[in-house]
């Protein structure tokens, strides 16, 4: 994902920024684990428990995220980054789960239509290329399925 981010100058520009998409690339892996886990090691006897364990995970993820988005337009601060598109992918999945989720939150859901609007995520998104499902491998308990 860097390697992309300098390709297109999607990197930080400021030692701040650059501080910034460091502690938040480290933010947003762990956020997206969460549902990984959940989307793995859930079954069929522990789906119900697991769901409302990460449910409440996500929430307090998401009122940080909410709280940081109202002072800042991006992860990184003015500059849209690779980071961005990392959150952005991670909670897109989220949404497809359960877009309920997102309701409480109006500072992250701008976000996501921002960059879901930019031109070329647009575009592909629209295409006969994009693909909802699948969103894990064959072997998570969800996501996993064709469609």
């Amino acid at each position: 994902m860097k390697y992309l981010g300098r390709k297109y100058n999607l990197f930080p520009q400021t030692e701040e920024e650059m501080q910034r998409c460091d502690v938040a690339q480290g933010v947003v892996e762990d956020f997206r684990y969460k549902f990984i886990n959940f989307s793995y090691y859930a079954t069929d006897a522990t789906f119900d428990k697991l769901k409302t364990a990460f449910e409440a995970t996500f929430k307090a993820y998401m009122d940080r995220f909410e709280a940081y988005l109202t002072k800042h337009k991006w992860l990184a601060g003015d500059t849209l980054t690779y980071v961005d598109f990392g959150l952005f992918e991670a909670m897109d999945q989220i949404r497809v789960f359960d877009s309920k989720l997102f309701n409480d939150h109006p500072k992250v859901i701008q976000y996501l239509k921002e960059i879901n609007d930019f031109k070329g995520v647009s575009e592909y998104r629209s295409s006969d290329r994009f693909r909802v499902f699948p969103i894990n491998s064959k072997y998570a308990y969800w996501g996993g399925q064709s469609s």
